[in-house]
């Protein structure tokens, strides 16, 4: 079965890789990379900078710097203080979104490109909508393969399409940060549990970027769901589009408790973490694991929903 599947994705990856609509997207990332690059104030000055935000920090909490240093509160401002404290202290230069490793752990975030890109990779998912439309997708009946192959195939084209143009954004804006921003050190000081450790910012990096990659699976998974229930471009691409862009915004209109708020994926899917500022995740101290096994359930569902509804539905 496995053998059959990749037989039929590497024929949908042929077809797409040849269509305008790769290149396209490619270009148009590649100009909001460079405008955004571009657009970032180089901090020459980083020690007189953080200073001065600590000192605003003061005067919002109305603590000294003393009782900032003693206390063990987990809250966002007393963090960043003292992460830059510890940064002055030991005169290292922080991976500031000014810096190559600082940018490149946030570019693919919600805080990047994320709200562009993650608009193309939709677009790929809801292809097959297009498919229904046209009727092409009757063709792929009078294949040798089953039903549930079919689906299945389309999907881990998606997949693998998507991750691959995320990769080619990654790549590309690694270069151009090469070419115009400067390095940062090569620690990362982090506020922990009441005290400050130190992490390499390359893996730090990394493992930023494989986690805002979960944001993308799933609403890529979600759209390729709607797109199969509603068989209609237009539908399922709004909806998509909907709650991958304003999910958080719409949670917060309504008034939902916490402990059921980390049940619900717009609000455990940003599991980035950013410089400055806070995602819901760590603003309600949940627990990674947690929103992952929850991440996971969605996307079981999403796929279950889309096998069956394909595969007993007349087309």
């Amino acid at each position: 079965m496995m053998s059959s599947i990749f037989t039929y994705v590497s024929a949908e990856n042929y077809k797409f890789f040849k269509s305008k609509l790769w290149k396209f997207s490619l270009l148009i990332v590649t100009l909001f990379s460079l405008f955004m690059i571009m657009s970032i104030h180089k901090d020459n000055d980083w020690k007189n900078n953080i200073t001065k935000t600590n000192q605003e920090i003061a005067v919002q909490l109305k603590m000294t710097p003393y009782e900032l240093e003693q206390t063990f509160k987990s809250d966002s401002l007393i963090k960043e203080w003292k992460e830059n404290n510890a940064y002055l202290k030991a005169n290292i230069k922080p991976a500031t979104i000014d810096t190559i490793q600082g940018y490149l752990s946030e570019v693919m975030s919600l805080k990047g490109l994320g709200l562009i890109v993650i608009a193309f990779t939709i677009i790929f998912a809801v292809s097959i909508a297009k498919e229904f439309e046209s009727g092409t997708i009757k063709f792929m009946m009078i294949s040798p393969y089953s039903r549930v192959k079919v689906i299945l195939g389309k999907y881990l084209n998606v997949l693998l399409v998507s991750f691959l143009f995320l990769f080619s954004v990654l790549l590309i804006n690694a270069l151009i940060a090469f070419f115009f921003m400067d390095m940062s050190d090569s620690v990362r000081l982090l506020y922990v549990n009441g005290e400050i450790i130190s992490i390499s910012i390359y893996g730090f990096m990394v493992k930023n970027i494989l986690l805002s990659l979960i944001y993308y699976l799933v609403y890529t998974t979600f759209a390729f769901m709607l797109a199969t229930l509603f068989r209609s471009v237009s539908i399922s691409l709004s909806i998509s589009l909907l709650f991958a862009l304003l999910g958080t915004q719409l949670i917060g209109v309504f008034n939902v408790s916490t402990k059921i708020k980390q049940y619900i994926l717009p609000t455990i899917v940003d599991l980035t973490h950013y410089y400055k500022g806070q995602t819901l995740v760590e603003a309600n101290n949940y627990s990674l694991l947690s929103c992952l096994i929850i991440i996971l359930v969605y996307m079981a569902t999403f796929l279950l929903i889309t096998v069956t509804t394909f595969k007993n539905r007349d087309i």
